[in-house]
């Protein structure tokens, strides 16, 4: 497994093969993130968790106060 995955939770290996298994191989990608392809399915049907979901929406607030902020900056240049 890559180092930088090596650590990581399995939900983010999960979503790391999620995002790339229209270019590679599911199969593929989890033996290279170490997890088995009934894990994953299992994670894509469970339903997020509290924490996910309050994870999420600071995420996203995060991302829109950081676009605002970017578009004001260019308006004041």
């Amino acid at each position: 497994m890559p180092e930088k995955f090596r650590c990581k939770p399995k939900s983010m290996r999960f979503t790391y093969i999620e995002a790339w298994k229209e270019a590679w191989p599911v199969e593929f990608l989890c033996r290279v993130m170490q997890v088995t392809s009934r894990d994953l399915q299992a994670w894509s049907v469970r339903p997020m968790s509290q924490r996910q979901r309050d994870d999420m929406v600071f995420w996203l607030i995060s991302v829109s106060s950081t676009a605002l902020v970017c578009k004001a900056m260019d308006d004041l240049v």
